[in-house]
C-alpha cells in the first residue's frame, strides 16, 4: 500500500467517524490533514513532509473553521428568561412528597418543583429555586424566622 493510499484510507476514516459522531465537530480537521497530505504524497515522496503538512492543515483547519461551524451547526438557540428564576422565592401552591413533584405558581405560570434532597414539603411554605432542571424547579425550604 502506498503513502497516497494510506492518506486517502485515513482522509475517509476520519469522515466516516465524523459522520456517526454528527454536528460534533470530532474528526473533520484530521479528514482535511489526511486530504492535504494526500496530495503531498504525489509531490514528494518524504513521509516526514508529508507528516508536517498533515499536521499544520489540521490545526490550521481547526482554528479557522471551527468557530465559524460551531456558530452554523449551534442552530436556532431561544433565549428564555428562565434562568432569571434562580434564587428568587416562591411559595408552593402544591405540596412535595416522597413520590410526586410540587407545584410553584411563577408569573402566571405553573412549574412542577422538587427538591435535591427530595425531602417533603408542605403548601404554602416559602421556597428558593437553587437550579433548574429541565421542567422542573429545584428548590430548598427557607427557614422561618
Amino acid at each position: 500500500m502506498s503513502l497516497s493510499q494510506v492518506w486517502l484510507l485515513v482522509c475517509i476514516v476520519m469522515v466516516v467517524f465524523e459522520l456517526i459522531t454528527v454536528g460534533n465537530l470530532v474528526s473533520i480537521w484530521f479528514a482535511i490533514g489526511a486530504l492535504a497530505a494526500f496530495l503531498t504524497a504525489y509531490l514528494t515522496g518524504s513521509l516526514i513532509i508529508q507528516i508536517i503538512v498533515f499536521v499544520i492543515v489540521s490545526l490550521a483547519s481547526m482554528v479557522l473553521i471551527r468557530p465559524l461551524a460551531t456558530r452554523f451547526l449551534r442552530g436556532n438557540v431561544v433565549a428564555t428568561n428562565a434562568d432569571s428564576i434562580v434564587g428568587r422565592q416562591f411559595v408552593l401552591a402544591e405540596p412535595i412528597t416522597e413520590d410526586k413533584w410540587g407545584l410553584i405558581k411563577v408569573n402566571g405560570d405553573t412549574w412542577s418543583a422538587t427538591t435535591v434532597d427530595q425531602i417533603p414539603i408542605d403548601s404554602g411554605v416559602r421556597v428558593e429555586v437553587i437550579a433548574i432542571e429541565g421542567v422542573k424547579l429545584i428548590v430548598r425550604k427557607l427557614e422561618e424566622n
